[in-house]
């Protein structure tokens, strides 16, 4: 995201005296290793829950579906969310995260009724596969998608879901200043890029 590589710059620039090590965190871990103590801050996405966090949010995304390519909604210019919900969902292996699990699977749009699964996943790559292969659809943030090797999918907007935020993520109460230097550089970026 091009919030990411602005803020990283910024922070680099106001921080050279910090040593910034860049880490991914499988799907299961919507905090980016932060509720777990391997990272001090994260750039996530939003909604989560928050229990124990800090967060600012940046940057909001609307949401788009990833579809397979012979997918019947393929025929439409957008999709509700409600007939998303009724499609067959991926399920994030290890996921704990009911506020976050329960947004990207459309809990709101079934009424909170368990969801069809289509395919457990870990990650982007079987993400691909298991839309790729029909066994799902996925919501997926559309400044996201744009950077994601989406190749022989369908996309779409979605219709009726709320945005997606790249949110700054810290442990609550963290006040050290190389913390606070780093969620005020992301703000600024994300400012920037509003303007």
């Amino acid at each position: 995201l091009e919030v990411v590589q602005r803020m990283m710059r910024a922070f680099s620039e106001a921080r050279p005296d910090i040593e910034v090590v860049v880490r991914s965190f499988p799907f299961s871990d919507p905090s980016g290793g932060v509720r777990t103590h391997q990272t001090d801050v994260a750039l996530v996405w939003a909604p989560l829950d928050d229990t124990g966090l800090g967060l600012e949010p940046l940057l909001a995304s609307d949401m788009i579906a990833l579809l397979p390519p012979d997918h019947p909604f393929t025929a439409l210019d957008a999709v509700d969310a409600d007939a998303l919900a009724r499609e067959p969902q991926l399920r994030i292996s290890g996921r704990h995260d009911p506020v976050s699990n329960d947004y990207w699977n459309f809990a709101a749009h079934r009424e909170y009724a368990p969801a069809s699964v289509g395919a457990t996943i870990t990650g982007f790559d079987e993400m691909f596969l298991g839309i790729r292969a029909g066994r799902a659809v996925c919501p997926c943030p559309d400044k996201l998608a744009s950077s994601l090797p989406t190749t022989g999918l369908a996309m779409r907007p979605i219709r009726g879901m709320r945005p997606a935020v790249v949110t700054a993520c810290w442990r609550a109460g963290d006040r050290r200043p190389v913390v606070q230097a780093f969620v005020d550089c992301a703000r600024h970026a994300a400012k920037a890029l509003r303007e």
